[in-house]
């Protein structure tokens, strides 16, 4: 400090020893002004650097520095005192002045230097049992989740004395931490967690004198850091070595290195794993070449005594030697006052990652743990270790055993004379988990027999309904001629070798893992044969079990280590590593394309001449005599970089030569490779490197038979299996297998697919050869790449029997597995939807299917209709409009996806540089909680917890996380010691500054039904009391990671709180993650807690009822329930009427309230009015609303009233406006009513007034003598609140299996909707069931506004659930209405599943056009334009008024409209996307082309090379209808798309035409002309309203309604076939109902129509086939030719009829059906065939034989003539008689025109003149 000319030293500090930054303090003291600071820095020697930063100047009343929470003792004593009633003082020293006979430090613990200074209490001054005090200054109380003192502290000798730390508060003093005895020549590091969040406190250090000669006791480095303190035994190296101390031995120590990726040197890590950056720190010991052997020992803190405790560290051992092998050593101790025992142990040298390691053990008593890193004199090479942590209980792994404590339950199988035997290891033969002498494993004991003897080693037995993969490490010693196998022992069974070796010796240890199952209790047996005369040796060691398959045997991709290929020491050799692009080898891996990919490498950077490395596989069991090797390889190219070679093992061969190859660029490039492969092999792959070069290979793939040539990526493969498998694969290896079929074939499936509803469509379903083996079927797709974040699979799955155990979707990467979807249990025999998100995917992968059933009962599983949605990543645009974010790869993305942890762009642009876009606080939980904590309010420990989806799964959490999509990846879940209904877990981010428009945004998962809450809310106080809830998640469970978001705005601060509250049931799985906040939300950087209470106003003087309402005062303003009073709501009336507050009761109406019954309401009482009258009441002035405002009331009018109840609102002028009106009586005593009211922006005035009003008009001339009574109860106001945000819209999907959900009854209409399952009671109408489950509730309507419509369906719809999506784009708010009318006496309509979703609908393989394009293109090289349009188009005749797929106006579509400056021969066309070769087998769209101008509309197919071929063509007018048309796609073998092409007549303003909902299916077109129903009405239409009475219905016999036709259809002749039928039951007798077809084209040669009917029941009616066509219809005939009609009664069978006939112009049919007498029976078509030609030929007439007798001839010709004039007089006689019958009952029923033409021979009417109303295709809408 500098005054005038006079320096004075404040500080000096002498640093030289440690990394980091360090808290120092300078105390000032009383000064005059009118000074400055310098801050000199002398740097000493080559290397190192000072800095400093956060300086801070400070003053205070009483001239001391405020309370630290970091103190070196460098400078002062950090505002630490000696308290007042202690016996001595501590002093700050240095280890200079320590004197002889004190045990204190030599050096302090923050420089390690003699200069250093820390806290001494001198105890060497003091008598035995005197105690020493140190107070640190008042510090204010902490935070809820506390507050974690850090400090060090040195107690060297025995008797030294005792430590304690104390927590003083006004009241007491308690005791939080102690120590006694010697505790080494070290400092230690101690941490005491300080909790006292409601009063200020002091922190105590007290010293209490030994008895020891030599005493003293000193602490360091005092640190208070936010939050608890970590568990004993935790550090991440990131502050420093946390309790760990180095505590080398005396002869060999070296100490461990604290150090960061940034540390110079050549080898040491480059990122450590907590950060997994440079910047990150860990431990590391450093080996080089020297004399001697080294030995670095890290030694824990002191820790209790454990029953069972997991040690996990996270490790990573690099190894390197000049022509010659390395050998790097960690091994973990346990250090009991009885013994020093190691527990595991590790060589490195084939470890260049950070590896998971995980120790079980135990200890009886207080001990230690201790790393300790082993050299020989020859090695050189590092260890490195970070994240260290231990707790209680065992390590997550099923089983492992390495035989060193026992033998784990293993036993021998005493009926065979062969003995397994535990073992130490001796040299040469170590044992595998330590790699020592003094660890064990089991060996094959030698009994010195002359026969062969086999010995048999049962595992413990195992119980499990999944498979299971055992791994083992083994060793057949060298001229091993014995044999070891694998079985499964199962009931005294033994099953077939699963896995087996023989006859060749191993390499050392060698590891394998084979997956084993079965439906019952098991164990494994380990089979051992020794060969009498051999000393050779069978050893076992390392065993351990986990859950689920093995991986593939040879598949790796290096993302999570080096799978089980194994390093083989080589003399002057080296070793593979596992390396990423940022090491010495190629920049990127092949998997993932990235830096931070990982590679397997060799290197021979350290190397001066020319080495060899080798690894092995395991030995692989072959599934085929055939395998393809793939695997990807790149080779140094800038110099000579050696050689790559691959060899394959059988036996005891040495191993052949299958590939070598010497250089082949900067890029990965493929090796395909098939192999023969009779009998298990071993692949060997050798790298022989030369000075400077690498080879690294990745990807290694294994796969049974031939390699495929030129193999391609697929892209996104779904199917219906209508046409085979669509190279989707049964790949099963155990009992069951997946196979094709249909209609229940063997058994296996339903007896309908779902594709086409019917017997004759195809599925995938599960069948048995009833192995031993409990391995599931697997279906596998074809291989694709690179999906979006969106990349949805949807399927369709059938699970019923009682014997069905479980069907699994997985998401398989390369050597990786990921659980997507499940289902088990018996699910019903319906087909069932199913859909899950794939998510981002960087590389290859297939999705599998597995399923796994008993067979012991009938049942099956199948799945169909298999698709993939939203798959592909966006197109890349040239320019982004404003709004959105501009990726790095051209994608445009919205700008609130950026940032929110998924991955939109596709390149990961949208999620890098964040803090540059001002998005600082989000969490992905992949590190801890980062800021988030618990809550004081919720249930005591019921915290938050991080888990992965590998250790979590099933039980806790999701089998994936959503960051990462992975099993590896993290997320959190609500505490699981949930057991009562209501409580609560809660997560409380940190506290927010007062902020407008801040944006939460974060991913859930849920498959929790509704019984539970999950939800968002925003705390401003520190009780919880008023939190605002922000989001509510959604009733439907999904297995889905789905996005949320909620915005809100504070002028306090707040908190976002996650709360779960617990339901009836236990919790499903429920999870968190990836929370981030938008910029705009602005934090507390002191995280300042909230306060306990918000500030309160003085309540009012006079509290008139007109005030307005204050925001404290909101729950008695408005709301009311008139219990006690009447809460400021006023009777304005002028006449005589008034509301009076009424007491229900039994001579009161109604006799009850809403409330409860018995309580009190507001009404008006009419029964002695005589004149117009009016009462009003009037709420209190309300507060500013939001838009999203309602106000709920319950109102009753008597059925005696004429009069109306009105709602009205007051504007701000004082004007008023109606909001509603009810003007007829309540069907019960109460009905709901719920009313927007909207914003309202002007605060604390009179905006907002709501009158009831309640007019009665009393009739002329009579007196009613009847009582007129209205009345209101429970008003209530919703949403009101300024900062509401509503719930995403997904919350409002519902069920009704619980009510109505958020779905309310209007009550201003005539109707109820009502909820049921079952039939609805009116009969022959509405569902059987529900669509949900079948068996669940549904709401119909039995059979209002100026409401937009959005989408509309009228008339018959036949008896099945039919899908609704419909797009929506408003930027208002609004509400859904959904409104049934009323059509006629007998319909009811029923909805059911509603869901509400963001953004545009879900794509399928239907286009609508209602949200876009779907990706449809305009052709740019044409002249005329089709155009996206809704409603009627602009020219009069022509065109339609709304679309097909909503038939409202709202409802788009396509057109291409008409002027009077067209040309002949314009076009205008729009093409699909491209679709991949194989893909769709029949296109079907429906088209609108009606006026007198239309022109041509073409379909056509186009190949990516613009080859196109005409598969649909109409031309002219065709009515004024919609018109359905569908064309088959030719088989290409390349890409193509669907073009639709208008052409244009000329000039005229009457040629609109149109297309609309075009759909690409992959089953087949029906043949042309041809309709079996099965799949839809093809080109027949109905009517409709004005024209006819009814509908023709497409049904089948399955239906559980009546009336709905015969009991089979005549196409697959059983009750799942459809048809089409007409309810007769509906309408009245002579009613018709008309089907009418496209419109066709003449032919030369005639048409013949046949068709199937089904005509049952008395007087069912009559059913007519008319002709009509466009020349009838211009010269006023509206009708058309009759061709054919049958009557009455024709059994209960089907008949089959045809008729041929010949146009020259273009015609039409239609079927009409008159209703008859009886409403019984049924009538139905099937089967309708339109063929050229006339419908019977003539018989083919041979020419004569040459030989042939003449005589014969002309006899037989003679004879036939006769015959044949004889039987026509007999059938014409017949016929007559028979067509005067049918003519006169024909006549009974229609008149027919004078001029009508009867065909005898056909028994048929011609009327060529009569005129038909039934129908005009012109005038029809």
């Amino acid at each position: 400090m500098v005054r005038s000319s006079v320096e004075e030293e404040l500080l000096d500090l002498f640093h030289s020893q440690t990394e980091g930054w360090v808290n120092a303090t300078a105390v000032i003291g009383n000064q005059p002004g009118g000074y400055k600071f310098i801050i000199e820095a002398v740097v000493g020697g080559d290397q190192g650097s000072i800095s400093i930063d956060d300086i801070m100047v400070s003053s205070s009343e009483n001239g001391s520095c405020p309370a630290e929470r970091e103190c070196t003792f460098q400078g002062s004593l950090c505002g630490l005192q000696p308290h007042t009633s202690a016996d001595f003082s501590w002093s700050r020293i240095t280890g200079t002045s320590q004197p002889g006979n004190s045990s204190g430090p030599l050096t302090d613990h923050t420089l390690g230097t003699e200069q250093g200074y820390y806290l001494s209490s001198q105890l060497w001054k003091h008598p035995v049992g005197s105690r020493g005090q140190m107070v640190t200054a008042v510090m204010e109380p902490t935070p809820p989740d506390d507050e974690c003192l850090i400090f060090w502290y040195y107690m060297e000798g025995r008797e030294v004395g005792e430590l304690s730390v104390y927590l003083q508060t006004q009241d007491s003093a308690v005791k939080l931490w102690s120590r006694s005895g010697d505790q080494g020549n070290h400092w230690r590091h101690g941490r005491v967690q300080l909790h006292n969040p409601k009063t200020p406190y002091q922190v105590i250090f007290e010293a209490v004198a030994g008895a020891g000669l030599r005493r003293d006791i000193a602490i360091d480095d005092l640190t208070v850091l936010n939050g608890a303190c970590p568990t004993p035994g935790f550090c991440d190296f990131e502050m420093d070595f946390c309790g760990w101390v180095n505590s080398p031995p005396a002869e060999s120590g070296v100490d461990w290195d604290w150090l960061s990726g940034t540390s110079e040197g050549s080898f040491i890590p480059d990122k450590d794993h907590s950060t997994k950056s440079s910047l990150g720190h860990f431990a590391l010991f450093m080996v080089f070449e020297s004399d001697r052997e080294e030995i670095a020992q890290l030694e824990s803190e002191s820790m209790p005594a454990v029953e069972q405790a997991c040690l996990e560290i996270w490790h990573r051992t690099t190894g390197w030697a000049l022509n010659q092998l390395s050998s790097i050593t960690l091994t973990v101790f346990v250090n009991e006052t009885s013994e020093l025992r190691p527990v595991w142990n590790t060589k490195g040298y084939m470890n260049s990652t950070w590896i998971l390691g995980k120790v079980d053990y135990s200890a009886s008593g207080p001990h230690q743990v201790m790393f300790t890193g082993f050299r020989d004199t020859n090695s050189q090479g590092f260890i490195a270790i970070d994240d260290v942590t231990v707790r209680e209980g065992a390590c997550p792994s099923q089983y492992v055993c390495g035989f060193d404590s026992g033998e784990c339950g293993f036993e021998n199988d005493l009926s065979y004379v062969g003995r397994w035997g535990r073992k130490r290891g001796i040299q040469p033969y170590v044992d595998h988990t330590y790699r020592t002498e003094n660890g064990f494993y089991m060996t094959l004991m030698r009994l010195n027999s002359t026969q062969h003897e086999e010995a048999q080693l049962l595992t413990p037995a195992f119980t499990s309904d999944t498979q299971m993969c055992i791994r083992f490490w083994y060793w057949l010693t060298k001229g091993s001629s014995n044999i070891l196998a694998v079985h499964v022992l199962r009931s005294g069974e033994h099953g077939k070798a699963l896995w087996q070796r023989s006859g060749a010796p191993t390499r050392g240890w060698e590891v394998a893992e084979v997956t084993v199952s079965s439906p019952a209790k098991f164990n494994v047996v380990f089979k051992a044969v020794h060969i009498p005369g051999s000393n050779s040796a069978v050893h076992l060691d390392d065993f351990s079990v986990r859950d689920g398959a093995c991986s593939p045997s040879g598949n790796c991709d290096f993302e999570s280590g080096q799978c089980n290929w194994v390093n083989i020491p080589n003399e002057g050799g080296h070793n593979w590593v596992l390396a990423n692009g940022g090491f010495q080898g190629p920049p990127t891996d092949h998997t993932t394309d990235t830096p931070e990919g990982w590679f397997f490498l060799s290197s021979s950077e350290n190397q001066i001449q020319s080495s060899l490395a080798q690894v092995a596989s395991e030995w692989i069991q072959p599934k085929n005599t055939t395998t393809c090797l793939t695997m990807w390889y790149q080779m140094e190219s800038k110099s000579q970089s050696g050689m790559l070679r691959v060899y394959i093992r059988s036996g005891s061969s040495e191993g052949s030569l299958i590939f070598q190859n010497k250089s082949n660029g900067p890029s990965w490039t493929r090796l395909s490779q098939t192999m023969e492969t009779p009998k298990p092999f071993q692949l060997l792959i050798e790298a022989e490197t030369h000075y400077r070069g690498f080879i690294a290979i990745d990807d290694i793939s294994l796969t049974p038979g031939l390699c495929q040539v030129n193999e391609t990526i697929w892209g996104f493969v779904g199917c219906s299996f209508e046409n085979g498998t669509c190279e989707w694969e049964d790949i099963s290896v155990g009992q069951s297998q997946w196979v094709r079929g249909r209609n229940a074939t063997e058994n296996i499936g339903p007896s309908v697919d779902q594709t086409l509803g019917t017997e004759l469509g195809w599925y995938m379903a599960v069948e048995s050869d009833r192995g031993d083996q409990m391995s599931p079927a697997t279906l596998q797709s074809p291989v694709m790449k690179q999906a979006s974040s969106t990349c949805t699979l949807h399927f369709f799955y059938n699970m019923y029997g009682n014997d069905v155990n479980k069907l699994t979707v997985l998401l398989q990467e390369s050597s990786r597995t990921t659980t997507l979807w499940w289902e088990s249990g018996n699910h019903g025999n319906v087909w069932q939807h199913g859909e899950v998100t794939v998510g981002r995917t960087h590389q290859d992968f297939t999705i599998l299917f597995e399923a796994s059933r008993m067979f012991s009962a009938l049942g099956h599983i199948a799945i169909d209709g298999v698709n993939f949605t939203s798959c592909t990543l966006p197109d890349a645009q040239p320019v982004c409009p404003e709004n959105m974010f501009t990726c790095n790869n051209s994608l445009c993305v919205e700008r609130n996806q950026v940032c929110d942890f998924s991955d939109d762009c596709g390149d990961r642009s949208d999620e890098d540089k964040c803090e540059q876009l001002g998005v600082l606080e989000r969490c992905s939980f992949e590190q801890g909680l980062c800021s988030w904590t618990g809550s004081e309010v919720d249930t005591p420990g019921a915290e938050w917890t991080p888990h992965t989806g590998q250790e979590a799964w099933p039980d806790l959490g999701p089998p994936r996380d959503h960051t990462l999509n992975s099993a590896a990846g993290h997320y959190v879940v609500p505490g699981n010691h949930l057991s009562v209904k209501g409580q609560t877990s809660e997560i409380l981010s940190r506290t927010l500054l007062p902020s407008t428009n801040c944006t939460v945004r974060f991913f859930f998962y849920s498959l929790d039904e509704a019984a539970v809450r999950l939800t968002t809310q925003s705390r401003k106080l520190r009780s919880g009391g008023g939190d605002t809830v922000l989001w509510i998640k959604e009733n439907s469970p999904s297995y889905n990671w789905r996005r949320a978001a909620v915005t809100y705005s504070s002028s306090v601060n707040w908190k976002i709180v996650f709360r779960y509250e617990r339901g009836e049931s236990p919790r499903e799985l429920v999870a968190l993650d990836d929370v981030s906040f938008s910029a705009e939300c602005v934090f507390d950087p002191s995280n300042t807690e909230l306060p306990d209470t918000s500030p309160t106003s003085a309540p009012p003087t006079s509290p008139a009822p007109t005030s307005p309402c204050q925001k404290e005062d909101e729950d008695g303003c408005g709301p009311c329930t008139f219990e006690s009073d009447q809460c400021q709501w006023l009777d304005i009336s002028e006449g005589q009427r008034r509301w009076q507050r009424q007491k229900a009761s039994n001579d009161t109406q109604p006799s009850t309230d809403h409330t409860s019954n018995t309580g009190y309401y507001m009404s008006v009482n009419y029964s002695q009015a005589s004149t117009n009258s009016e009462a009003r009441l009037q709420s209190p002035a309300l507060p500013p609303s939001s838009p999203y405002c309602q106000i709920l009331f319950h109102f009753h009018i008597s059925a005696e009233c004429a009069g109306s109840l009105r709602v009205l609102m007051q504007q701000a002028d004082g004007s008023e406006a109606i909001l509603w009106s009810r003007s007829h009586n309540t069907v019960s005593h109460w009905m709901p009513e719920y009313l927007p009211l909207g914003l309202h922006l002007q605060p604390y005035k009179v905006s907002a007034h709501i009158w009831f009003s309640s007019m009665n008009e009393e009739t002329q001339g009579e007196n009613t003598a009847a009582s007129c009574v209205v009345a209101v109860d429970d008003i209530s106001f919703l949403s009101c609140e300024e900062s509401f945000q509503p719930p995403s819209p997904s919350s409002y999907g519902c069920s009704f299996e619980d009510g109505l959900c958020a779905w309310m009854q209007g009550a201003k209409d005539d109707l109820d909707w009502l909820s049921r399952s079952g039939p609805t009671d009116t009969p022959n109408t509405g569902p059987a069931g529900d669509h949900t489950t079948g068996k669940g509730n549904y709401t119909y309507r039995t059979i209002t506004s100026g409401k937009p419509e959005v989408w509309q369906k009228s008339g018959n719809q036949g008896d099945e659930w039919l899908l609704v999506q419909s797009h929506v784009t408003l930027q208002n708010v609004h509400q859904v209405i959904l409104e049934a009318t009323v059509g006629g006496e007998a319909g009811d309509i029923a909805i059911d599943d509603i869901s509400l979703i963001s953004g545009p609908c879900p794509a399928f393989d239907l286009c609508d056009f209602e949200e876009g394009s779907c990706n449809w293109q305009q052709q740019t090289t044409n002249d005329a334009d089709w155009v996206r349009h809704s409603g009627s188009t602009l020219n009069p005749n022509t065109g339609p008024d709304s679309d097909h797929t909503t038939s409202t106006p709202t409802g788009h579509y396509y057109y291409m409209p008409s002027s009077a400056a067209d040309r002949a021969g314009m076009t205008a066309k729009m093409f699909s996307p491209l679709y991949l070769a194989g893909e769709g087998a029949c296109v079907q769209l429906w088209y609108h082309m009606y006026g007198r101008g239309i022109g041509t509309l073409n379909i056509y197919q186009q190949s990516k090379d613009g080859k196109r071929a005409l598969i649909f063509s109409q031309t002219g007018d065709q009515g004024r209808l919609w018109r359905f048309a569908q064309a088959s796609l030719l088989p290409w073998n390349q890409p193509h798309r669907i073009v639709v092409e208008g052409m244009k007549t000329g000039p005229t303003q009457e040629g609109d035409m149109a297309f609309d909902d075009v759909r690409l299916s992959d089953a087949q077109c029906a043949p042309l002309g041809y309709c079996d129903f099965e799949g839809n009405m093809c080109n027949w239409s109905n009517l409709g309203a004005k024209v006819d009475q009814g509908d023709w219905l497409r049904g089948r016999g399955a239906s559980l309604n009546p009336n709905t036709g015969p009991s089979v259809d005549h196409t697959t002749n059983s009750s799942h076939g459809y048809y089409l039928y007409v309810d007769n039951s509906v309408g009245q007798w002579g009613d018709t109902t008309l089907l009418v077809s496209d419109v066709l084209q003449p032919s030369t040669g005639g048409h013949c129509i046949i068709f199937w009917y089904h005509m049952f029941g008395n007087q069912v009616g009559t059913l007519r086939l008319f002709i009509n066509v466009r020349k009838m219809q211009d010269g006023g005939d509206e009708g058309g030719i009759l061709k054919w009609v049958e009557s009455g009664n024709r059994g209960d069978k089907w008949h089959e009829a045809s008729v041929s006939f010949k146009q020259d112009e273009a015609f039409w049919f239609v079927f009409v059906y008159q209703r008859g007498k009886h409403t019984g029976g049924a009538i139905a078509l099937d089967d309708i065939s339109i063929l050229p030609g006339s419908c019977y030929s003539e018989p083919t007439i041979e020419p004569p034989d040459d030989d042939y007798d003449m005589l014969s001839t002309g006899l037989a010709v003679s004879l036939t003539l006769l015959g044949g004039i004889i039987i026509s007089v007999f059938l014409f006689i017949v016929n007559k008689k028979r067509c005067t019958m049918n003519k006169s009952t024909i006549m009974s029923n229609d008149t027919l025109d004078q001029n009508s033409v009867f065909d005898l021979f056909n028994c048929k009417i011609d009327v060529s003149k009569q005129k038909n109303t039934f129908y005009d295709p012109k005038e029809h809408k």
